[in-house]
Protein backbone atom coordinates (compact mmCIF):
# COMPACT_ATOMS: atom_id res chain seq x y z
CA UNK A 1 0.00 0.00 0.00
CA UNK A 2 1.45 3.33 -1.05
CA UNK A 3 1.37 6.33 1.23
CA UNK A 4 -1.06 9.17 0.55
CA UNK A 5 0.27 11.76 -1.88
CA UNK A 6 0.35 14.42 0.86
CA UNK A 7 2.35 12.25 3.27
CA UNK A 8 6.05 13.06 3.51
CA UNK A 9 6.73 10.34 6.06
CA UNK A 10 6.15 6.64 6.44
CA UNK A 11 6.47 6.08 10.20
CA UNK A 12 4.46 7.67 13.01
CA UNK A 13 4.78 7.36 16.77
CA UNK A 14 1.41 7.03 18.49
CA UNK A 15 1.72 8.15 22.10
CA UNK A 16 -1.38 6.65 23.66
CA UNK A 17 -3.86 4.26 22.05
CA UNK A 18 -7.14 4.78 23.84
CA UNK A 19 -10.29 5.28 21.79
CA UNK A 20 -8.87 8.12 19.70
CA UNK A 21 -5.32 6.81 19.41
CA UNK A 22 -6.34 3.32 18.32
CA UNK A 23 -8.82 4.52 15.70
CA UNK A 24 -6.33 7.06 14.36
CA UNK A 25 -3.78 4.27 14.15
CA UNK A 26 -6.08 2.24 11.91
CA UNK A 27 -6.87 5.27 9.75
CA UNK A 28 -3.20 6.10 9.20
CA UNK A 29 -2.35 2.49 8.41
CA UNK A 30 -4.93 2.69 5.63
CA UNK A 31 -2.89 5.58 4.21
CA UNK A 32 0.29 3.50 4.14
CA UNK A 33 1.89 4.55 7.41
CA UNK A 34 3.66 2.21 9.82
CA UNK A 35 2.58 3.01 13.38
CA UNK A 36 4.80 2.45 16.42
CA UNK A 37 2.85 2.84 19.64
CA UNK A 38 2.98 2.71 23.40
CA UNK A 39 0.38 3.18 26.11
CA UNK A 40 0.87 2.70 29.86
CA UNK A 41 -2.58 1.09 29.98
CA UNK A 42 -2.34 -2.65 29.33
CA UNK A 43 -6.06 -2.67 28.57
CA UNK A 44 -5.61 -0.15 25.74
CA UNK A 45 -2.69 -2.14 24.34
CA UNK A 46 -4.68 -5.38 24.38
CA UNK A 47 -7.57 -3.70 22.58
CA UNK A 48 -5.35 -2.45 19.75
CA UNK A 49 -3.52 -5.79 19.60
CA UNK A 50 -6.87 -7.49 19.07
CA UNK A 51 -7.89 -5.01 16.36
CA UNK A 52 -4.65 -5.34 14.42
CA UNK A 53 -4.83 -9.14 14.70
CA UNK A 54 -8.38 -9.26 13.37
CA UNK A 55 -7.48 -6.92 10.50
CA UNK A 56 -4.15 -8.67 9.87
CA UNK A 57 -2.15 -5.47 10.21
CA UNK A 58 0.74 -6.81 12.29
CA UNK A 59 3.26 -5.70 9.67
CA UNK A 60 2.06 -2.10 9.92
CA UNK A 61 1.46 -1.74 13.67
CA UNK A 62 4.30 -2.27 16.13
CA UNK A 63 3.99 -2.27 19.90
CA UNK A 64 6.80 -0.64 21.89
CA UNK A 65 7.61 -0.99 25.58
CA UNK A 66 8.02 2.72 26.38
CA UNK A 67 7.57 6.18 24.92
CA UNK A 68 11.32 6.48 24.48
CA UNK A 69 11.36 3.24 22.47
CA UNK A 70 8.77 4.77 20.15
CA UNK A 71 11.22 7.63 19.56
CA UNK A 72 13.97 5.18 18.68
CA UNK A 73 11.87 3.05 16.35
CA UNK A 74 10.44 5.77 14.10
CA UNK A 75 13.73 7.19 12.81
CA UNK A 76 13.03 7.39 9.10
CA UNK A 77 15.96 8.16 6.81
CA UNK A 78 16.85 11.37 8.62
CA UNK A 79 13.41 12.94 8.23
CA UNK A 80 11.80 14.75 11.19
CA UNK A 81 9.92 12.33 13.38
CA UNK A 82 6.17 12.61 13.79
CA UNK A 83 4.42 11.87 17.08
CA UNK A 84 0.70 11.98 17.79
CA UNK A 85 -0.09 12.69 21.42
CA UNK A 86 -3.36 10.93 22.21
CA UNK A 87 -3.42 10.47 25.96
CA UNK A 88 -5.72 11.60 28.73
CA UNK A 89 -5.59 15.34 29.38
CA UNK A 90 -3.65 16.97 32.19
CA UNK A 91 -1.12 14.93 34.17
CA UNK A 92 -0.98 11.85 31.88
CA UNK A 93 -0.27 14.05 28.87
CA UNK A 94 2.47 15.91 30.76
CA UNK A 95 4.07 12.61 31.76
CA UNK A 96 4.03 11.48 28.15
CA UNK A 97 5.69 14.69 26.91
CA UNK A 98 8.33 14.47 29.65
CA UNK A 99 9.08 10.88 28.60
CA UNK A 100 9.76 11.72 24.95
CA UNK A 101 11.47 15.05 25.61
CA UNK A 102 15.08 13.80 26.02
CA UNK A 103 15.28 12.03 22.62
CA UNK A 104 13.59 14.87 20.69
CA UNK A 105 15.51 16.65 17.97
CA UNK A 106 14.99 19.91 16.14
CA UNK A 107 12.17 19.61 13.61
CA UNK A 108 10.42 16.68 15.27
CA UNK A 109 6.65 17.13 15.28
CA UNK A 110 4.26 16.43 18.16
CA UNK A 111 0.56 16.74 17.37
CA UNK A 112 -1.46 17.25 20.55
CA UNK A 113 -4.87 15.92 19.55
CA UNK A 114 -6.41 15.02 22.89
CA UNK A 115 -9.33 16.79 24.54
CA UNK A 116 -7.23 19.33 26.39
CA UNK A 117 -7.56 22.81 27.80
CA UNK A 118 -5.81 25.17 25.41
CA UNK A 119 -3.58 26.67 28.10
CA UNK A 120 -2.02 23.27 28.82
CA UNK A 121 -1.13 22.85 25.16
CA UNK A 122 0.50 26.27 25.08
CA UNK A 123 2.47 25.47 28.23
CA UNK A 124 3.84 22.29 26.64
CA UNK A 125 4.65 24.13 23.42
CA UNK A 126 6.69 26.72 25.34
CA UNK A 127 8.56 23.93 27.11
CA UNK A 128 9.42 22.20 23.84
CA UNK A 129 10.41 25.36 21.96
CA UNK A 130 13.96 24.86 23.19
CA UNK A 131 14.23 21.83 20.92
CA UNK A 132 13.69 23.85 17.74
CA UNK A 133 11.00 25.45 15.61
CA UNK A 134 7.60 24.01 14.71
CA UNK A 135 7.35 21.40 12.00
CA UNK A 136 4.80 21.01 9.22
CA UNK A 137 1.81 18.91 10.27
CA UNK A 138 -0.92 19.94 7.79
CA UNK A 139 -0.19 17.10 5.38
CA UNK A 140 -0.48 14.60 8.22
CA UNK A 141 -3.96 15.76 9.16
CA UNK A 142 -5.21 15.98 5.58
CA UNK A 143 -4.68 12.25 5.13
CA UNK A 144 -7.23 11.25 7.78
CA UNK A 145 -9.61 14.23 7.80
CA UNK A 146 -13.28 14.09 6.87
CA UNK A 147 -14.03 15.45 3.39
CA UNK A 148 -16.43 18.19 2.35
CA UNK A 149 -18.94 18.05 -0.49
CA UNK A 150 -16.13 18.76 -2.98
CA UNK A 151 -14.03 15.89 -1.60
CA UNK A 152 -11.55 18.30 -0.01
CA UNK A 153 -10.13 17.59 3.46
CA UNK A 154 -11.96 19.40 6.26
CA UNK A 155 -8.85 21.00 7.71
CA UNK A 156 -7.87 24.58 8.32
CA UNK A 157 -4.84 26.09 10.00
CA UNK A 158 -5.76 27.68 13.33
CA UNK A 159 -2.85 29.42 14.99
CA UNK A 160 -1.09 30.33 17.15
CA UNK A 161 -0.63 28.10 20.19
CA UNK A 162 -3.61 26.20 21.52
CA UNK A 163 -6.23 27.91 19.35
CA UNK A 164 -7.32 24.59 17.86
CA UNK A 165 -8.49 23.37 21.26
CA UNK A 166 -10.05 26.76 21.93
CA UNK A 167 -12.13 26.71 18.72
CA UNK A 168 -13.45 23.24 19.52
CA UNK A 169 -14.42 24.42 22.99
CA UNK A 170 -16.23 27.48 21.64
CA UNK A 171 -18.33 25.42 19.20
CA UNK A 172 -19.61 23.30 22.09
CA UNK A 173 -20.23 26.34 24.28
CA UNK A 174 -22.28 28.08 21.59
CA UNK A 175 -24.93 25.39 21.78
CA UNK A 176 -24.89 25.52 25.58
CA UNK A 177 -25.47 29.29 25.51
CA UNK A 178 -28.36 28.87 23.06
CA UNK A 179 -30.10 26.13 25.04
CA UNK A 180 -29.17 26.55 28.69
CA UNK A 181 -28.61 30.31 28.49
CA UNK A 182 -31.28 31.62 26.10
CA UNK A 183 -33.66 28.69 26.46
CA UNK A 184 -33.96 28.19 22.70
CA UNK A 185 -35.57 24.94 21.46
CA UNK A 186 -33.47 22.51 19.44
CA UNK A 187 -35.28 23.47 16.21
CA UNK A 188 -34.24 27.11 16.57
CA UNK A 189 -30.65 26.18 17.34
CA UNK A 190 -30.42 23.89 14.32
CA UNK A 191 -31.86 26.58 12.05
CA UNK A 192 -29.28 29.07 13.30
CA UNK A 193 -26.48 26.57 12.62
CA UNK A 194 -27.97 25.87 9.20
CA UNK A 195 -27.95 29.58 8.33
CA UNK A 196 -24.34 29.92 9.49
CA UNK A 197 -23.34 26.99 7.31
CA UNK A 198 -25.09 28.48 4.26
CA UNK A 199 -23.60 31.97 4.36
CA UNK A 200 -21.19 34.22 6.17
CA UNK A 201 -17.73 33.48 7.64
CA UNK A 202 -18.73 30.00 8.86
CA UNK A 203 -20.20 28.76 5.58
CA UNK A 204 -19.43 25.18 4.52
CA UNK A 205 -17.87 24.45 7.90
CA UNK A 206 -17.77 20.73 8.75
CA UNK A 207 -18.38 21.23 12.47
CA UNK A 208 -21.32 23.58 11.85
CA UNK A 209 -22.79 21.27 9.19
CA UNK A 210 -22.80 18.20 11.41
CA UNK A 211 -24.11 20.40 14.21
CA UNK A 212 -27.26 20.95 12.15
CA UNK A 213 -27.78 17.22 11.66
CA UNK A 214 -27.09 16.40 15.30
CA UNK A 215 -29.47 19.09 16.57
CA UNK A 216 -32.27 17.82 14.31
CA UNK A 217 -31.84 14.11 14.98
CA UNK A 218 -34.73 12.47 16.83
CA UNK A 219 -35.14 9.08 18.47
CA UNK A 220 -37.87 6.50 17.87
CA UNK A 221 -40.25 8.27 20.22
CA UNK A 222 -39.75 11.65 18.57
CA UNK A 223 -37.49 13.12 21.24
CA UNK A 224 -34.33 15.06 20.43
CA UNK A 225 -31.44 12.69 21.04
CA UNK A 226 -28.89 15.40 21.78
CA UNK A 227 -30.72 16.40 24.94
CA UNK A 228 -30.10 12.93 26.39
CA UNK A 229 -26.36 12.83 25.72
CA UNK A 230 -24.42 12.35 28.94
CA UNK A 231 -21.57 14.60 30.06
CA UNK A 232 -18.83 12.07 29.28
CA UNK A 233 -16.78 10.98 26.29
CA UNK A 234 -17.30 7.24 25.80
CA UNK A 235 -21.04 6.51 25.80
CA UNK A 236 -21.77 4.11 22.94
CA UNK A 237 -23.95 1.09 23.69
CA UNK A 238 -20.90 -0.85 24.87
CA UNK A 239 -19.38 2.16 26.65
CA UNK A 240 -16.70 2.49 23.99
CA UNK A 241 -15.92 5.14 21.45
CA UNK A 242 -14.84 4.75 17.84
CA UNK A 243 -13.51 8.09 16.64
CA UNK A 244 -12.38 7.61 13.07
CA UNK A 245 -14.70 4.74 12.19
Amino acid sequence: MAAHKDVAFSRVGMLGVGSMGSMTTLLMVEEGCHIFFFDPSEENIKTLDKQEHELQLHEKITRCNSYSEVCEKINDEGKPRVFILSTLHGGPADKCVNSVQPPLEKGDIIIDRGNEHWTNTERRQAKLDAFGGPGESDSILRTIAAQDKNRKPCTVEVEPGGNGHYVKMVVAEVRMLFTNGLGLPEDDVSQTFKKWNAEGPLHDCFLVAIGVEIEQFKGKEGQYVLASVRDKVAQDVDEEEGIGT
